[in-house]
């Protein structure tokens, strides 16, 4: 070994060479670093157009938008971002005290809450929206072609 060459270590558990030249690591590494990039970026135009809020809160607010009413516990399971069940309730109490949501009771279930989108959210996703896609989807989408795109999709659909 020289110098400047990293340690090889076999001890099971740790990163050796040809463990970190697998194509599984490689991938795993890749997607954080994409979804990092991402989110770094999309925040960055947010703040820069005066949102008020992060990528992960427009997340939110996106899936409530299209969809519908949704409980808190289905936007855990949805939103892009990986948040914590506390996250989520803390992103949804932040959003609710801006007007952008309001939670109401389920219909069917007594114990449960329904998060749904105001007018004010609306206008928040009208506004930002195609910031987001301008300045951030599309500069992560040309790096690829339209086909690649679908593959990407669909595979990381799959989880």
């Amino acid at each position: 070994m020289t110098p400047t060459e990293p340690p090889s270590h076999s001890v099971e558990g740790r990163l050796d060479r040809d463990r970190f030249a697998g194509y599984d690591l490689r991938a795993l590494i890749s997607v954080l670093r994409a979804a990092t990039r991402i989110e770094l970026e999309g925040d960055a135009v947010l703040r820069r157009a005066g949102a008020g809020f992060r990528l992960v809160e427009l997340d939110i607010l996106a899936y409530v938008y299209v969809l519908g009413p949704l409980r808190p516990s289905e936007l855990l399971n949805t939103v892009s971002m990986s948040a914590s069940a506390p996250t989520i309730h803390a992103i949804i109490s932040r959003l609710e005290k801006r007007g952008l949501v309001e939670r109401a009771p389920h219909p069917d279930d007594s114990r449960g809450v329904l998060v749904s989108i105001t007018d004010a959210g609306r206008d928040a996703i009208h506004d930002t929206f195609p910031l987001i896609e301008r300045k951030v989807i599309n500069r992560f989408a040309a790096h690829f072609s339209s086909e690649e795109l679908v593959t990407i999709a669909g595979l990381l659909e799959r989880h």
